[in-house]
């Protein structure tokens, strides 16, 4: 007889005309697991109470699936959360995508499924307010369930829209069996670790083999009893999903540490020992390890294991592809450490910081990247000072410290969130990294560290973490200042360069730029190139960014309304690593307009803490004429991701190309915007202005509200798209685009 309590079980959810599909499916998976799907009619409703008892759910994604109450109604009940899905946080579903609800991996298509399902709703309400038919159990009951659609339409989007993370019915049978027995694997590796595991915990990594592709990394005592160097390096990891410690390693009572060592100034010393004017030569990890300086580890009460890789860098070479080495080894070591530590040069530490922050996800534990200003044998020297603060920082567990579970840098005196960093000072010790739009997350005074307990992130399950994609080395992007008397020909080149993808542009104060004259056309060329497909992306050439997008100030807005996006406060650096994410993470074979308009939207919200606050921006599109004392026009709009309501700070409106059509002489234009909800209209903001002429009115307007409007705020669901109306008391007048933008303060998503 079949042992069937020793399989997990599955759950599987698919609209009815996928039912072969799934049979197929069912039977390629029952020599793993109990899969379970309904096909008593009458016992539906228990069945689907049981998705969360099931050990994984399996979703077969079609556009019958995503048109199905019943089967939108199940994937509602199997979502954590109830604003934002994190991929992270629902490590027991799987989706697997057919071509026709591929459109859910492009914004206008999660667009379409968001209304339907919030004009479902909204007739719905309507329907059981007018009746008060409460009594009526299939009513009540239909109630619920697009209630709960409409709950958690906005994370089930979040959560499967990320191509990365699913299958498709393209795939075959035998890879997507091979996927589900590795998610199996996972989730009852997690419930070991959970319950205590067998054999050894992960104080003795030697032991930890995590599935049958396990490959193996040799670790060597060197030179002291708790220190190791992993013989292969760290290009080894790029294709690896587990690995199996070995060698003759110290039992220590905590997990160990993990040091990477990739070059810098931490591991130069000058040629001739004691000759400080001799030249500098860079050491390969052995010989780091060795030196004199370094004895401190010995002291130490963790076991250190670094790895490095094939040669030392010198930071100004470093690129993309290093990047991706090293979220894949962080990837593949992450469980079997309480932290790591990147000894790293200056010159593009802070770059590799925020690169790093936005590959690796659900990070649980902490990753300090350091480096030095002088070199290790340098009687000014800071490198041992900084590598050992960041190793006490990083092995938290035996240090009994909070676990900061995001990238930082540890230089001179402060702990810093590492996409907040940025360098200020070429040769200061102290001084040389800050982030002036963040506070700090820790600090030394007199040697003795500070940590600002309120700022760190603790809540990530080590068995949830994913590295989250790679970077993009086929996109190119660049980056410079504005400047008085700039050479409009610059443009030129820029625009005769092929394989530009993205223009990122650092101005005067917010949004300060050459104005348009005779002497300038500075936004006419960068118009041009927004509408030739390219990214354009701005921000201040000052330390302290402005945190939040100002529509009343001129500057800024002579970029907004050409497309460029404002990304506020975030500092350059994780301006350019972000973009290079997005482009990898977004990446579609096709349709380069929706391509493009995913990764503006992006741009503009908080992903990783790497900005203040969100501004979500929806677009409204359709009749662009509004007639005097008619009818108020109707417009439409989606944001491109949801957000939650409640951190919701402000809204205004920008409305471009406004041409008032029938002038009445000594008639004050006025003219009103609303917001379409449940209980009526409610206005947003109103524009008056006396006695406008054709030559005088201005062709843009904002609208500032200052004070959110009762009502507004709900209709704004996290899951919304949202309708707009606009009327005229007194003259024709037309329009190029609305734009909504709603400013959010909220955590990293």
């Amino acid at each position: 007889m079949e042992n069937n309590e020793a399989k997990p079980s599955i759950f599987l959810s698919y609209s009815h005309a996928q039912k072969e599909y799934a049979i197929q499916i069912q039977e390629a998976l029952q020599d793993i697991a109990i899969v379970n799907r309904d096909e008593k009619q009458s016992e539906i409703d228990g069945f689907m109470r049981s998705i969360l008892s099931h050990d994984l759910v399996i979703f077969l994604i079609s556009v019958e699936f995503l048109e199905s109450e019943k089967c939108m109604y199940e994937a509602s009940l199997a979502l954590k959360g109830d604003e934002v899905g994190q991929i992270g946080e629902h490590t027991n579903l799987m989706f697997l995508v057919s071509e026709k609800a591929s459109v859910l991996y492009d914004q206008r298509g999660r667009g379409k499924y968001i209304n339907l399902w919030v004009d479902k709703f909204s007739e719905m309400s309507k329907l059981v307010k007018s009746t008060f038919n409460d009594a009526d159990p299939n009513l009540s009951d239909g109630y619920r369930s697009l209630n709960k659609i409409h709950e958690k339409i906005g994370v089930f989007f979040n959560v499967v829209a990320n191509k990365y993370w699913n299958l498709s019915f393209e795939d075959e049978t035998d890879l997507i069996v091979k996927k589900v027995k590795e998610r199996l694997d996972g989730l009852a590796g997690g419930k070991k670790e959970a319950n205590g595991n067998n054999g050894k915990q992960l104080t003795n990594p030697n032991i930890i083999e995590l599935d049958e592709d396990t490959v193996t990394i040799t670790l060597r005592k060197c030179p002291y009893d708790n220190v190791f160097i992993a013989e292969e390096r760290i290009s080894f990891f790029s294709d690896k999903k587990s690995v199996k410690l070995v060698g003759e390693l110290a039992a220590s009572k905590d997990e160990p540490l993990c040091v990477i060592y990739t070059g810098g100034s931490a591991g130069m010393v000058r040629e001739k020992d004691g000759d400080q004017k001799s030249a500098l030569v860079q050491l390969g990890l052995s010989d780091f390890v060795k030196r004199k300086e370094m004895c401190f580890m010995k002291n130490l009460d963790v076991d250190l294991h670094f790895y490095s890789f094939d040669a030392p860098i010198d930071s100004a070479n470093i690129i993309g592809t290093h990047w991706s080495d090293l979220a894949d080894c962080i990837g593949v070591l992450h469980n079997y450490y309480q932290g790591f530590v990147i000894i790293h040069g200056a010159n593009t530490l802070t770059y590799t910081s925020s690169a790093l922050s936005f590959m690796l996800d659900n990070l649980s534990v902490p990753v300090v990247i350091t480096g030095s200003e002088f070199p290790l044998d340098d009687h000014r020297a800071d490198a041992i000072q900084n590598i050992q603060r960041s190793m006490y920082i990083a092995a938290h567990k035996t240090n009994r410290l909070i676990c900061f579970q995001e990238v930082c840098v540890m230089y001179g005196d402060k702990l810093l969130k590492g996409n907040r960093a940025t360098r200020q000072r070429a040769t200061d010790t102290k001084e040389s990294f800050d982030s002036p739009n963040a506070p700090q997350l820790g600090m030394y005074k007199n040697d003795v560290l500070y940590l600002q307990h309120e700022y760190a992130r603790t809540k990530n399950d080590k068995n949830k973490f994913l590295k989250n994609g790679h970077f993009s080395t086929s996109k190119n992007i660049f980056i410079f200042d504005v400047f008085p008397e700039m050479d409009m020909g610059l443009f030129k080149q820029i625009q005769g360069y092929g394989n530009l993808n993205a223009l990122i542009i650092r101005t005067f104060g917010v949004g300060g730029v050459p104005a348009e004259d005779e002497y300038s056309d500075f936004l006419t060329h960068l118009g041009e190139l927004i509408d030739d497909g390219k990214i354009v992306v701005h921000l201040t050439q000052n330390p302290a960014g402005s945190k939040e997008v100002v529509l009343n100030i001129e500057d800024y807005t002579k970029l907004f309304d050409i497309g460029a996006i404002n990304v506020t406060d975030m500092v350059t650096e994780a301006a350019f690593c972000k973009l290079k994410h997005l482009f990898k993470r977004n990446e579609l074979p096709t349709d380069d307009e929706h391509y493009i308009a995913d990764i503006s939207s992006e741009m503009t919200i908080n992903l990783k803490g790497e900005m203040s606050r969100s501004t979500y921006i929806a677009n409204f599109t359709g009749a662009n004429k509004i007639n005097a004392q008619g009818e108020p026009r109707e417009l439409t709009g989606v944001f491109g991701r949801p957000f939650d309501k409640n951190s919701i700070e402000r809204v205004e409106i920008r409305i471009t190309g406004i041409k008032i059509t029938n002038n009445r002489k000594n008639s004050d234009f006025k003219f009103s915007v609303y917001c379409d909800g449940d209980n009526g209209n409610t206005q947003i903001e109103c524009y008056e202005t006396k006695n406008p002429s054709s030559s005088e009115f201005p062709a843009n307007i904002s609208l500032h509200a200052e004070e959110l409007p009762n009502g507004f705020v709900d209709l704004l669901k996290s899951d919304h798209g949202v309708k707009l109306y606009m009327d005229s008391a007194n003259h024709e007048f037309t329009f190029k685009k609305v734009s909504l933008l709603v400013f959010v303060k909220e955590d990293e998503q």
